[in-house]
């Protein structure tokens, strides 16, 4: 639902637009069979029933493996514009966004994944200006600087659903030569006695907050000809409370990688109750800079020109990775939550996860 109202008088003008939406989605996880092989020709032995047990791994989730969720969007918006005369225009607005997530399962066995917070102070107010200078008008100044929200990922709330430890749904793991492992291609219709399902859970954390960027820029362009211009200016792009994926229960042994990571102590846990824990954190930033320089010639004479250079540098300090970026290589996403410094200073290619 958008409404939307306007007043003007004289070189002033007010909108505000608040704006909802409501949605039903039905996710379901991994519970179909899922054998892994090690090479092409022990897959056409299983497959030909030569030997249906050459496989590495086979993976099942049995029982519950859907959930109905049902997120919500408000958005209020607030804009006004402001002419100082004919060199002067100035345009402002506050926008506040709510992102109500799903519901969470008040059953569930970790902590975090029984109430999701809902953030709610996510103001974000922006301005924007266009200032001509000189008698002749021949150079003006652009500038504009705000804050921009993002709703979170509704696959972070599925996920911390479907796969929180939680009896509906168990997952099982085994290898050819476990207790009541399947020949290919069978699947099972329970637990077979004596195996244990998987312990490994995915969550959202109990302090996630909604990511946002702050953005400027400011640029000066000044009229050459009456048909050709040349404009300078910088782009900034401040990035905050960006979500990151740790495999967050492993406890430090001491010892750490040549590269500064920690090493974790083996089977230790943190929290014995679970083995990985999978849990998006809202610790992450960035940061974008750059420098453009433009030349444009307008249409006339039959002919028109236009030519732009960016001189840029971006950093963060890690991704999102794992299931959540399609073709992602960071299966475990952070690979050091222990010592995030030593995670960041690795470079793309060179990872070898620390913490298991």
């Amino acid at each position: 639902m958008v409404n939307n109202f306007s007043w003007i008088w004289g070189a002033h003008s007010l909108k505000a637009a608040p704006t909802s939406s409501s949605s039903t989605t039905i996710v379901r996880t991994t519970s179909f069979p899922k054998y892994i092989f090690s090479s092409t020709a022990n897959y056409l032995a299983a497959k030909s029933g030569t030997n249906p047990f050459t496989y590495t791994q086979f993976r099942q989730g049995l029982g519950r493996s859907h959930r109905q969720l049902q997120p919500e969007l408000l958005q209020l918006l607030r804009a006004g514009r402001l002419e100082g005369g004919n060199n002067l225009k100035l345009i402002y607005g506050l926008r506040y966004d709510l992102f109500k997530v799903p519901d969470a399962d008040p059953s569930a066995p970790y902590g975090p994944s029984r109430d999701f917070q809902v953030d709610t102070n996510n103001l974000a107010p922006r301005v924007g200006m266009a200032w001509t200078l000189g008698g002749e008008q021949r150079t003006v100044v652009r500038a504009s600087t705000g804050i921009m929200y993002e709703p979170p990922l509704g696959a972070f709330y599925e996920d911390a659903l479907l796969e929180s430890g939680s009896p509906k749904l168990l997952v099982a793991r085994l290898t050819p030569t476990s207790v009541g492992a399947p020949a290919f291609p069978g699947t099972l219709a329970s637990l077979p006695p004596g195996v244990i399902p998987s312990r490994s859970i995915r969550a959202v954390a109990s302090e996630f907050d909604t990511q946002y960027a702050w953005l400027s820029n400011i640029q000066v362009e000044h009229a050459l000809t009456s048909d050709l211009s040349v404009a300078v200016g910088y782009v900034n792009s401040t990035g905050r409370n960006l979500p990151l994926l740790y495999s967050s229960n492993c406890v430090a042994s001491g010892a750490t990688l040549p590269d500064g990571r920690s090493i974790c102590a083996g089977t230790a846990r943190v929290d014995p109750t679970f083995d990985r824990i999978f849990e998006v954190r809202s610790t992450g930033t960035s940061q974008y800079n750059a420098l453009t320089a433009s030349l444009n010639k307008r249409f006339s004479h039959g002919w028109l020109v236009q030519a732009s250079y960016t001189l840029a540098k971006a950093e963060d300090d890690g991704v999102i990775g794992s299931r959540y970026v399609i073709g992602s290589t960071d299966a475990a996403g952070i690979s050091d939550p222990l010592t995030r410094s030593a995670t960041t200073a690795i470079r793309p290619g060179t990872r070898r996860t620390a913490c298991r």
